[in-house]
């Protein structure tokens, strides 16, 4: 996705009330892109504090690893200036990438030369039986890779 201030940026939103951040992830890029995906694992958090336009709320951003299962771009033409795909060296290298876009490229280009591949980076997601009557709730973490 290409920002007006000439920006690539990985799709991102706002999650709605009670949606899960997999289902968030999965509907934003959808929704800016087109393409349809399958949640992975979570990469990292961002945490911003007094960001502009956040509702007077800190901001927590998660990254996360999706698997495309589609490859054809649809982009929102209300949301999105320009939308293609990249590849990651591409992207973790062009002066034209947000930094959080750049940081996150290179610890892909990373794992994937990692010999434990993306267990190396991924924080799994579990879902866990709540203490609380018929509720469960998902626990982000990282596990070895042996566990995987």
């Amino acid at each position: 996705m290409y920002l007006q201030f000439a920006k690539w940026k990985f799709p991102g939103g706002l999650s709605e009330h009670a949606e899960d951040i997999a289902e968030t992830a999965v509907r934003e890029v959808r929704e800016e892109t087109g393409v349809h995906t399958e949640f992975q694992s979570v990469l990292a958090f961002r945490q911003h504090h007094h960001m502009p336009n956040a509702f007077d709320c800190s901001d927590l951003y998660v990254v996360c690893r999706l698997q495309p299962l589609t490859f054809d771009l649809q982009p929102c033409q209300d949301e999105v200036l320009k939308c293609q795909w990249m590849k990651l060296e591409e992207l973790a290298t062009t002066p034209e990438t947000t930094l959080l876009s750049h940081r996150i490229s290179r610890l892909l280009l990373d794992a994937r030369e990692n010999s434990a591949g993306f267990s190396s980076v991924d924080i799994a997601m579990e879902e866990l039986v709540s203490v609380y009557p018929n509720m469960t709730y998902k626990l982000f973490l990282r596990t070895p890779a042996e566990q995987q």
